[in-house]
């Protein structure tokens, strides 16, 4: 059996873990391409494992939520059953009208309080205390904002629209792995934070 018929099967079965290990390990991957482009010095000498590890968790455990708010885009949001078996949903122009719909809330109600718990969530893994997760909000969450606007509506918009059913898992998969990657970088280096500070200037 391929990957992806066992990743199907799984998924049918057991979506929300299914989802969840998926999540985690596109996490863990992103932080794994991101530390390639670490600075080496006496605070970072050499691969974090334990930082993949926290990128593995917290994709892991954000998954389930995630998961539910799909569900929740899906029914307050409804778009008409395709007759294709390439697309899921008719498009034309009340399609798109909820494409848009479903990708406003997304990243206006929804992203603004994940990337917020990533920060958070991070914050508290590292063992940083209130003051400098705090600190953290302030230095991250404004550029984090902008990249995703720069990145996520155009993807989900995709995502809804054009990209074939049997391609929109691998498809979401790619844009998580590339967002993943900068929220390492972001997180984690130096570079990130210093070029976050200059776009907030």
């Amino acid at each position: 059996m391929s990957f992806g018929r066992l990743w199907n099967a799984s998924a049918k079965r057991f979506p929300v873990f299914t989802v969840s290990i998926t999540n985690g390990a596109l996490s863990a991957t992103g932080n794994v391409v991101a530390q390639q482009f670490y600075e080496k010095d006496d605070e970072n000498p050499g691969y974090q494992y334990m930082e993949t590890l926290r990128f593995f968790m917290y994709g892991t455990c954000f998954a389930p939520i995630s998961f539910r708010w799909y569900g929740v885009l899906s029914k307050v949001f409804p778009m008409k059953p395709s007759t294709t078996k390439f697309r899921s949903y008719k498009l034309g122009k009340e399609g798109w009208k909820t494409v848009a719909k479903r990708v406003a809330a997304d990243q206006f109600v929804f992203a603004p309080i994940a990337v917020g718990t990533f920060i958070i969530s991070m914050g508290v893994m590292e063992g940083k205390n209130l003051s400098q997760i705090k600190q953290n909000l302030k230095d991250r969450y404004i550029i984090t904002m902008l990249a995703g606007y720069l990145l996520w509506p155009a993807a989900q918009a995709v995502n809804f629209s054009i990209i074939p059913l049997i391609y929109r898992v691998p498809f979401t998969g790619l844009t998580s792995l590339i967002w993943n990657t900068f929220l390492s970088f972001i997180n984690n280096t130096k570079p990130g934070l210093k070029y976050a500070s200059q776009i907030q200037e």
